[in-house]
């Protein structure tokens, strides 16, 4: 057992080191969109006009270099959080691991996240959600991302128009609408809180993805989320 002990805490210790290192990758991600910010562009802004030359403005060499990096930073973070699934996977693995023969099998499932490819998008090392996936299938959608706008904390976060929300932070289908709201997704304001992020559930292309969507004022337009939902 001790063996199995020691196996587990450097599992979850290098996941912790994976972490900080997602945290980082963040930051420099969070300056090279403050580049495009500026140069009041996106990720997918043409930078030619009708005719196919290049434009005047914005600084081209400045929102290219940008963009080249926010491409390679997210393809760095994927690769880490796929590391950081395996090693959480092998430390929860252990931890229910039988100590006899006779004993029950754990109810978790080593490799259920594999197996489900790349479904855990923006995962907290430190973190993995309580109920498992089996319990996040039975969400049943309630709103729909309609439009995301370029260079909004939205698209920073990976949202992309077509994804069909499960859960908002703690909101789900039966508690989205509120009590006190005749609206559809009135309660959807009350955990949007400016720098507070909101761990999101989504189905994409019918696959359940977690995000983790930060509002912010300042980014450059309307709103805290730079993104417009739908009711189902």
């Amino acid at each position: 057992m001790s063996e199995i002990r020691s196996s587990t805490e450097q599992a979850r210790a290098a996941a912790l080191k994976l972490a900080d290192k997602c945290k980082a990758i963040d930051e420099e991600l969070e300056t090279q969109v403050q580049v495009l910010r500026a140069q009041q562009v996106g990720m997918t802004l043409p930078l030619i006009d009708s005719e196919g030359f290049p434009l005047a403005q914005p600084d081209l060499l400045a929102v290219r270099t940008a963009r080249a990096r926010i491409i390679a930073l997210r393809n760095d973070r994927e690769e880490l959080e796929g590391r950081m699934r395996q090693l959480l996977e092998q430390a929860l693995a252990k931890d229910t691991a039988p100590s006899s023969s006779s004993s029950e099998s754990a109810t978790f499932k080593p490799g259920a996240a594999t197996r489900k490819g790349d479904i855990d998008k923006q995962i907290d090392a430190e973190e993995r959600d309580p109920e498992g996936w089996d319990a996040i299938e039975k969400l049943q959608p309630f709103a729909n991302v309609n439009s995301v706008a370029s260079g909004g904390p939205a698209e920073v976060a990976g949202l992309q128009m077509g994804d069909q929300i499960l859960r908002f932070a703690h909101l789900t289908f039966e508690t989205a609408d509120g009590i006190d709201s005749d609206s559809k997704l009135g309660a959807l304001p009350s955990v949007v809180r400016n720098g507070e992020a909101i761990e999101v559930l989504l189905l994409r292309q019918g696959l359940p993805q977690r995000l983790r969507l930060t509002p912010r004022l300042g980014w450059g337009g309307r709103g805290l989320l730079g993104c417009h939902l739908t009711p189902t």
